[in-house]
C-alpha cells in the first residue's frame, strides 16, 4: 500500500509540475534573502568584533581641559590602566574638515587596508571611506596646513567604526569628514608656531581587572587642577561671566549687611534719646502749667490747673464767665493746652514707634547676618570647583564603536524571524493545495479507510511532497544564499556606509541547520493542522464526499447583476486560496 501511495506522490508533483515549482522557487527565493542577510550580518558581528580585539579597541575615552602631566598618567597607569593620547584638531579645506591624529601605538589600532603606515613626516594614513567617497588613493598626494603629505596607506580603526564628526550626529558624511594619520613629529609641526590649532585633548583607556571605569572617572576628576592656565577663549568668556555673576551676588549681599548695620546704629541713637525727647515734653508742659496757673491768679482766677483737670477748670469758668476778655483768654489758654497735651501723646507715639523700629531692625541686621554667613560657607563650597574632565564615555556607550555591527544584530535577527514568518506561509499555500486534492480524492480515501489503511499513513502520504519540497528548498536556498554573490551584495551596504576592514566571510552552523530543517518542520507543523481536521472524517462521510453546507449561498446579492454577484460568490468560495 505504501507502494502505491508513494506513485501517487510522482504523479501528483508531475500533473501539478508549474504548481509545485513555483513554490519550490518561492522557498528558495526566501531562504535566499534570510541566508544572504543574515551571513552578511553574523560575518559583520563577528568580523568587527574580531578586528577590534586584535587591533585593541579601548575600553573608553575621556578628553580635558589642559593635558595630563606625567606624573598624572604615571598615576592612572599604576592602577593597571593602559592609556594612550588621542590628541587631534580637526582642519577645514574649501569642502570638507580632516581631523588630524597621530599613528596609534597601543590602543584602537590602524587595520590597514591598502599600503602601509606612515614611513617618513611627509606620509599619511587616511580614513578609508573618506578616501573612497573622495576618490583618493594610495600614492596621492593631500595638502594639509599648507604641506604636501602623500598618501602612504588607507585603514580604519575601531574607535571609528562609524566614522562620526561629533557623536551627537545622526548620520555619517564621510564625503565631507576624514581622518588623518601622521607621525608625531610632523603632529607637532602641525599644532606649533604659525599653523598653532586648537587641540582636542583626548585619551583613551583599556582597564585592568583590578580598576572600573567609574573609578577612573574619579581618580581624572580629583586630579590637581589649574583653570587659569585653560587656553580655551569660549571657556575664559564662561569662567568670567560665572565670576562676575557671583562677585555680584556677595557684593550685593554685603552692600545689604553694611546698609543694615548702619541703620541699625541710627535707630539705636534715636532710641536712646527717646527717654530725653519724652521728658522735656512733659517739662514743657509742666511750665506752661504753671504759668497758666500764674497768669490766671494774676487776672483774679483761683484755680490749681494740673495735667489732668485742666480741662474740666477751664470749662468751669468758660461757662460763667461774663467777662469777654477773660472768656478769650481762658479758651485760647484751653486751645494751647490741648494742642500741647496732643504733642506730648504724639511724641509719646512717635518715641514707641523708634523702639519697635529699632527691635525690627536688630532682627534686621542679625538676619542679613546669618544670610552673609551662609552665603560665605557657600562661597566655600562652590568657589570654582571645576576639575579637568570635560568628556568621559565608555565604549559601550560610544556611537562610533561597534556600530556596524549593532545595526546588522537587528538585521539578523529579523531575518531569522522573517524567515520562519515566510515560511508559515508558504507552506500555508502548499497545504490549500493538499486540501483540495483531499477534497477531489475523498471517495477514494473513504475506500482506503474501509480497506484498512490508517488516518496517520494517510496523512505521511500527504506530507511527504511539501516536506520535501521545503527541504529541497531550504537547501538550495542556502547554498545560493551562501554564495559570494548574496554575501558580498550585502555587505556591500555596509562597508558604503561603515569604516571597516574588508571581513572573511563566516558561514555559522546555526544557520545552516536553521535553513536545513526549519523549513521541512514547519511544513510539517502547518500541514499536519491542516490535513489532519480534514482526514477526520468516517470513512461512509468521505466515500459519500459530504461536505459542510457553506454560508456563503446565503448571502444576499441581489442588488448587484448576475455576472457581479457570480464572481463574489466564488471570490468568497476560494478565500482560502486567495488568502
Amino acid at each position: 500500500m505504501k507502494r502505491i501511495l508513494n506513485k501517487r506522490i510522482f504523479r501528483e508533483f508531475r500533473q501539478n509540475f508549474v504548481r509545485y515549482s513555483a513554490l519550490f522557487l518561492l522557498v528558495v527565493l526566501g531562504m535566499y534573502i534570510v541566508t544572504g542577510m543574515v551571513a552578511s550580518s553574523e560575518t559583520v558581528i563577528q568580523g568587527t568584533g574580531e578586528k577590534s580585539k586584535a587591533n585593541c579597541v579601548e575600553d573608553g575615552e575621556f578628553s580635558v581641559f589642559l593635558p595630563l602631566t606625567d606624573k598624572q598618567i604615571s598615576d592612572i597607569e599604576d592602577k593597571d590602566v593602559e592609556i594612550e593620547k588621542m590628541f587631534s584638531f580637526d582642519y577645514n579645506s574649501s569642502e570638507s574638515v580632516l581631523r588630524v591624529m597621530t599613528v596609534r601605538d597601543k590602543i584602537n589600532l590602524i587595520e590597514i587596508r591598502d599600503g602601509n603606515l606612515p614611513r617618513s613626516d611627509n606620509e599619511t594614513v587616511l580614513e578609508q571611506r573618506y578616501a573612497d567617497e573622495n576618490g583618493i588613493k594610495t600614492g596621492d598626494t593631500i595638502v594639509i596646513c599648507d604641506t604636501e603629505l602623500i598618501v602612504s596607506g588607507l585603514g580604519s580603526v575601531p574607535d571609528y567604526d562609524m566614522p562620526l564628526k561629533k557623536m551627537s550626529d545622526s548620520a555619517v558624511k564621510s564625503s565631507t569628514f576624514g581622518i588623518v594619520f601622521v607621525t608625531s613629529s610632523m603632529y607637532d609641526e602641525f599644532v606649533s608656531g604659525n599653523n598653532q590649532k586648537a587641540q582636542e585633548y583626548t585619551y583613551s583607556y583599556r582597564l585592568g581587572n583590578s580598576f572600573s571605569d567609574d573609578e577612573l572617572k574619579q581618580l581624572i576628576k580629583d586630579m590637581d587642577f589649574d583653570y587659569h592656565n585653560v587656553d580655551d577663549i569660549y571657556f575664559k568668556e564662561y569662567i568670567s561671566d560665572f565670576t562676575s555673576l557671583r562677585d555680584n551676588f556677595f557684593d550685593g549681599i554685603q552692600e545689604l549687611a553694611d546698609g543694615s548695620e548702619k541703620i541699625k546704629e541710627g535707630l539705636s541713637e534715636l532710641n536712646d534719646n527717646s527717654g530725653e525727647l519724652r521728658d522735656g515734653a512733659g517739662n514743657i508742659f509742666d511750665k506752661f502749667i504753671k504759668q497758666a496757673n500764674a497768669s490766671l491768679s494774676a487776672s483774679g482766677v483761683k484755680v490749681n490747673l494740673t495735667a489732668d483737670n485742666y480741662a474740666a477748670e477751664l470749662d468751669k469758668y468758660i461757662n460763667n464767665s461774663k467777662d469777654n476778655e477773660l472768656l478769650i483768654e481762658l479758651k485760647e489758654l484751653k486751645n494751647n493746652l490741648t494742642l500741647l497735651e496732643k504733642y506730648i501723646d504724639g511724641t509719646e507715639e512717635y518715641t514707641s514707634g523708634v523702639s519697635d523700629v529699632f527691635d525690627g531692625s536688630e532682627e534686621l541686621a542679625d538676619g542679613i547676618s546669618e544670610l552673609q554667613r551662609k552665603a560665605d560657607e557657600i562661597l566655600e563650597k562652590f568657589d570654582i570647583q571645576i576639575d579637568n574632565l570635560t568628556m568621559f564615555i565608555k565604549a559601550e556607550n560610544n556611537p562610533r564603536i561597534s556600530a556596524s555591527g549593532n545595526e546588522r544584530l537587528v538585521n539578523k535577527n529579523m531575518g531569522l524571524l522573517a524567515g520562519v514568518v515566510v515560511m508559515i506561509l508558504f507552506m500555508y499555500v502548499i497545504s490549500v493545495f493538499i486540501v483540495h486534492n483531499i477534497q477531489s480524492e475523498s471517495s477514494i480515501i473513504g475506500i482506503l479507510y474501509a480497506m484498512g489503511v490508517k488516518k496517520k499513513e494517510l496523512i505521511s502520504h500527504y506530507l511527504m511532497l511539501p516536506v520535501f519540497i521545503a527541504l529541497l528548498g531550504g537547501i538550495v536556498g542556502a547554498l545560493t544564499g551562501f554564495s559570494n554573490f548574496s554575501i558580498n551584495s550585502q555587505m556591500s551596504q555596509v562597508y558604503s556606509y561603515y569604516s571597516i576592514p574588508d571581513l572573511k566571510t563566516i558561514y555559522p552552523m546555526y544557520l545552516i541547520i536553521y535553513c536545513v530543517v526549519m523549513p521541512p518542520v514547519i511544513a510539517v507543523v502547518v500541514n499536519y493542522i491542516v490535513i489532519n481536521s480534514k482526514l477526520s472524517k468516517t470513512a461512509l462521510s468521505l466515500i459519500k464526499n459530504e461536505r459542510k453546507e457553506s454560508s456563503i449561498s446565503n448571502i444576499n446579492l441581489n442588488r448587484f447583476s448576475f455576472i457581479r454577484s457570480f464572481q463574489i460568490r466564488q471570490i468568497l468560495r476560494e478565500l482560502r486560496i486567495c488568502l
